[in-house]
């Protein structure tokens, strides 16, 4: 797992290893990430860009890049997409930091049919886009519409909407600070929800043991009930490139596109 979650950082490093500042920008693109991924980012006071660019832009941070003599303004620019590279860009296509997502997606649910090593095999980096061989597109593409289906499924709307009510209400009781969410793990809001007073608890014990009871709709019910609305997938499509040897990076005249 540990090779997984550094899936991003080392395709950045694999294709542009003299590049300093995009593999700092690799490292740190999800700093300001809360506990668990994207589910509590409909909270009101979530922002996952906002805390990662000021993570970026700390006195701490600022310091340790400089004495690399990194600017921090560039390693934003590499995370916010407006310096085009390989780790983000916003043309719809495939790049570092989403592959990432459906790799590491498929290879928890146990359908990643091939290794790490050999997906990287089948892609390259030119012009300033990751393309794949045939094989492999089609294999991304399937990674792809695989973690979309994954995500407007009724188990995971259900049990993520339920996540978000419930460390909701540690908000509103005091029992947690939305400001402190960057700086916390999974296993933080677990135990809070453990600790807590008894209906949020017995609620959280539910949740784990109980989930299949979680009902979905799309009309208004007659019980109170958490409302959720699904805002965005993770949709983008590989660019396709003939077959070509993933040790030369060069681009040669005629290459198809």
């Amino acid at each position: 797992m540990q090779s997984l979650a550094a899936y991003t950082r080392g395709i950045c490093t694999y294709f542009e290893p003299d590049n300093r500042v995009l593999r700092v920008a690799a490292l740190l693109h999800d700093i300001g990430h809360p506990p668990f991924s994207q589910t509590l980012d409909s909270l009101e006071g979530v922002d996952h860009h906002k805390w990662t660019r000021e993570a970026v832009f700390s006195d701490e941070i600022v310091n340790i890049l400089s004495q690399a003599n990194i600017d921090a303004v560039e390693v934003m620019d590499y995370i916010d997409g407006s310096r085009r590279s390989i780790l983000r860009n916003k043309e719809g296509t495939v790049h570092a930091d989403h592959l990432d997502s459906w790799v590491r997606s498929a290879y928890i649910g146990g359908y990643l049919p091939i290794s790490t090593g050999e997906l990287l095999n089948d892609m390259n980096y030119r012009n300033g886009s990751l393309q794949f061989t045939p094989e492999g597109g089609k294999l991304v593409t399937e990674l792809i519409w695989e973690e979309a289906r994954m995500q407007v499924s009724t188990a995971n709307i259900g049990i993520n909407a339920m996540m978000r009510k419930l460390v909701r209400c540690l908000i509103i009781n005091g029992d947690l600070d939305v400001t402190n969410l960057p700086n916390m793990t999974d296993m933080h809001i677990e135990q809070l929800l453990c600790n807590d007073g008894r209906s949020i608890r017995e609620e959280y014990e539910r949740l784990l043991m109980e989930s299949w009871r979680i009902r979905l709709t799309r009309e208004k019910p007659n019980v109170t009930a958490e409302k959720t609305i699904l805002s965005k997938l993770y949709l983008a499509m590989p660019v396709i490139g003939r077959r070509f040897d993933c040790r030369n990076f060069a681009r040669h005249p005629g290459d198809d596109q």
